[in-house]
């Protein structure tokens, strides 16, 4: 297969993006949790104040029913709290709970170190690389979004 892809090298580049989702979701696991509910969590934490179920779910691209369980059984853990909006009391403003916010900033310092870690050998320009990577994940956001 792989003979087959050298004349397509961007199939084979998202092949292994998809590799690298894989990997993260096997690592997500060992830690007796789920890479959506990481994500999830990373996205509340990065709106301070909390934010709805819906906003989360158009940034993450997910299903609404998904986002109902995920949000349900993150608050039965304890990482979260639904919280009455400020604006609209039909609305839920969903924010973190001190545990929740402890499990995330551990979660991402344990990510941010083993990636500079295991990356730093053959990756010294780390700026670079996340300027390049940042690119291509907007370049390719902005593609999609116009085809549909």
């Amino acid at each position: 297969m792989k003979k087959n892809l050298e004349t397509h090298g961007f199939v084979e580049q998202a092949l292994q993006l998809a590799r690298l989702y894989n990997l993260c979701c096997r690592w997500a696991s060992g830690k007796n949790v789920n890479i959506l509910n990481i994500l999830i969590l990373i996205e509340i934490y990065a709106n301070k104040s909390g934010c709805e179920a819906s906003q989360i779910a158009d940034h993450l691209y997910l299903p609404r029913q998904t986002m109902t369980y995920a949000i349900d059984s993150l608050e039965k853990d304890g990482y979260i709290i639904r919280q009455s909006h400020p604006t609209d009391r039909r609305r839920k403003n969903i924010v973190l709970t001190e545990l929740g916010t402890k499990f995330i900033t551990d979660i991402m310092t344990e990510i941010e170190e083993e990636f500079y870690s295991f990356t730093s050998s053959f990756m010294p320009d780390r700026k670079h690389f996340d300027e390049l990577f940042n690119n291509f994940v907007s370049h390719l956001e902005e593609k999609l979004d116009n085809i549909n």
